[in-house]
């Protein structure tokens, strides 16, 4: 019995997790002929076909997905990796508050480290609402903007 809640408990969760969506609002390049699904889930419509070279508007992120509005008024969502996501940069900011440092730019990426206030990092590229930071032992990961200076 508490087995098949446990399972209930995370499938929910899990269930829960793809319905919100991180908002974020970026143009970025098509660098995949990849579909652009109607749902966050490669088992859904697809609703087109993207053009490599093209440009296509982020609007949100989802656990695995981009959210993206297309020219005709629809909703669908992309992967990640179809996409020149990060635009580069070259600065060191200061860390006003503690925060975790992500693998990827979204709040349900796996945590590759953590940097304390007032610490300084270099950012090495912009990417919906975070900065790629490397940090002095070599780890690549993302920092929410709101968290530096």
């Amino acid at each position: 019995m508490m087995a098949a809640i446990g399972t209930l408990t995370t499938a929910w969760a899990a269930s829960r997790a793809v319905d919100e969506i991180e908002p974020a609002n970026a143009r970025v390049e098509v660098l995949k002929a990849e579909p652009v699904y109607e749902h966050p889930n490669l088992q859904s419509r697809h609703l087109r076909r993207m053009t490599p070279g093209n440009f296509i508007r982020i609007t949100g992120a989802t656990p695995g997905f981009l959210r993206v509005s297309l020219k005709n008024g629809d909703t669908g969502y992309i992967e990640p990796d179809s996409v020149r996501l990060v635009k580069p940069m070259k600065r060191v900011f200061r860390v006003t508050l503690d925060t975790p440092v992500f693998a990827a730019p979204n709040r349900w990426a796996r945590h590759v480290g953590a940097v304390r206030a007032s610490r300084y990092v270099n950012v090495t590229g912009m990417a919906l609402g975070y900065m790629r930071v490397r940090l002095k032992d070599g780890t690549v990961g993302f920092i929410p903007k709101v968290s530096v200076q």
